[in-house]
Formats: structure tokens, sequence, C-alpha cells
């Protein structure tokens, strides 16, 4: 289950892609699953950004499988 996002630095449009830097945004993926990390609502017109998001959150759910030992 994720218990936090956070934005470190990110280089979008402003007043488009860099809402995805927002609490309002990230704070959607806190408590979220693999199984529904991806039911989030993205944000008009930063389609390839909110699905940035979504692969990066992919990748740490698919890279605490290696960590452990899960196929």
């Amino acid at each position: 289950k994720i218990i936090a996002c956070q934005t470190i630095e990110q280089y979008e449009t402003d007043g488009i892609g860099s809402a995805c830097a927002d609490d309002k945004f990230y704070s959607q993926f806190n408590g979220k699953t693999q199984d529904n990390y991806s039911e989030i609502d993205a944000i008009s017109g930063a389609t390839i950004t909110t699905n940035g998001y979504k692969t990066a959150v992919s990748k740490v759910f698919d890279t605490i499988k290696i960590i452990e030992g899960v196929s």
C-alpha cells in the first residue's frame, strides 16, 4: 500500500503539468495498492504527465516485488 508520494522536482508546463507536483494530485495515490493505484483523477490537459506518474508508481510496485523475491 502506498503511504506517501512526493514530487521532488518537475519540469512541466506551468499551470498544466506542473499541477501534478501539487499535493492535491499526488496525495490521491496515498492508500492505493497495486490493484487500484491507477484509479486517480487525471489533470485536465496533462494526460501525458498523469500517465507518467502512474508509470512511476507501477515501477515502484515492480521494484518491491524484485526486492521481496516475488516474480
